[in-house]
């Protein structure tokens, strides 16, 4: 039996981009949380911690990650744009994933132009990047084994990340 993956298209995952590129940063996690409101997404709670959900979506599980300084201000959100690969990765999900990616990238490319780096490791798969002019912060797509991800650097993290040589 094969299970069908879904994933967001490749428009609606850089719609989501470009809304946290708009968004008025700084931002706390509670206005982070309240923020992301207007995408549909939700918090939820476990074990005293809040974390953000994109119910909204397409996608099986609507994973976000929402990384804070220790000042409480947000550094990075990171979301999936396709469904989990479960059990061994085939062809087919792999084959899936290399379509989910290049799309999104070509998307990616008719809004902020050309990436401005590439990586590649047999590891951590691949991931493009974009550093937005006028210290809009920092995008990037990922493709995992399993799962492609895109995620956005606030322009204060994205300074910090510059600084450091990453």
């Amino acid at each position: 039996m094969t299970m069908t993956l879904k994933a967001l298209t490749a428009v609606d995952a850089c719609d989501i981009l470009d809304f946290w590129v708009s968004a008025p940063w700084p931002m706390q996690i509670e206005q982070t949380h309240q923020y992301a409101s207007q995408l549909g997404w939700t918090v939820e709670e476990e074990d005293g911690e809040k974390f953000l959900v994109n119910e909204s979506s397409v996608l099986t599980e609507g994973f976000v990650d929402a990384n804070f300084t220790d000042s409480g201000d947000t550094a990075a959100i990171t979301f999936y744009t396709t469904d989990v690969a479960k059990g061994d990765i085939t062809d087919e999900s792999t084959a899936f994933l290399n379509d989910q990616f290049t799309l999104l990238h070509r998307e990616a490319i008719s809004r902020w132009g050309a990436e401005t780096k590439q990586t590649s490791s047999e590891l951590d798969g691949r991931s493009i990047e974009w550093e937005l002019p006028g210290d809009k912060g920092r995008i990037g797509i990922s493709q995992l084994k399993r799962v492609v991800t895109a995620d956005f650097s606030t322009p204060m993290y994205a300074k910090v990340l510059s600084e450091l040589g990453e």
